[in-house]
């Protein structure tokens, strides 16, 4: 199978070929945005992220394999200017299916439990939009896109040590809104599948 350098390469003199990258990374990039903007304006923005992609092929860099850090670095970027179009906070997208506690899970302090995220969202929106934007971008990205640090340096076009002050920021941030982590004490039973995530290697997310 074909690496997504390939395809991109393959797109400049063949342009249906970009249909493959499409097709294989249209669904990741649509449940990134329905977190962050809900199913409705989702569609839109994915269409808008692969038309922007397209329009942009020549300037990817054939050296990375993995298409899908640039591809969430573009969906973050229309996402954004969606939101700022719209003038909607973010506590008005309550879709959101992660806890407040996975999104502030870290090696160091990990909560005690889950909140149940029908009862939780509205509170975890509130507490998303009092992060700094380009903070919040970061969590995101490594909770909702699944990327390590590395790719979301890539994604973003920043130092991957910059990913990793703007992840800690924003896990301060969250954990001084949210009174159900405030205090948590290490855990007793085992962490959520995302605050796990977080705590291992960056294997585990895309590179």
């Amino acid at each position: 199978m074909s690496t997504d350098s390939e395809v991109i390469q393959a797109s400049l003199t063949s342009p249906e070929e970009f249909e493959d990258l499409y097709d294989r990374h249209a669904t990741a990039v649509y449940r990134y945005l329905t977190r962050r903007l809900g199913s409705q304006s989702a569609e839109d923005i994915t269409s808008e992220t692969f038309m922007a992609a397209f329009d942009s092929r020549d300037r990817f860099d054939l050296n990375r394999d993995s298409a899908v850090p640039w591809l969430l670095g573009i969906a973050t970027n229309l996402s954004n200017r969606h939101l700022r179009h719209t003038a909607r906070s973010m506590a008005a997208h309550h879709k959101a299916a992660v806890s407040d506690a996975e999104l502030v899970s870290h090696p160091m302090n990990l909560v005690t439990e889950r909140l149940d995220h029908s009862a939780g969202t509205s509170e975890l929106m509130r507490s998303l939009n009092q992060l700094a934007p380009a903070n919040r971008d970061c969590l995101l990205l490594h909770v909702w896109g699944d990327l390590s640090y590395q790719a979301i340096a890539s994604a973003l076009e920043i130092p991957v040590g910059t990913v990793r002050s703007r992840l800690h920021r924003a896990r301060l941030t969250l954990r001084s809104h949210l009174p159900s982590t405030r205090g948590a004490s290490a855990p007793t039973s085992s962490p959520s599948p995302v605050a796990t995530g977080l705590s291992t290697s960056q294997e585990t997310h895309h590179a």
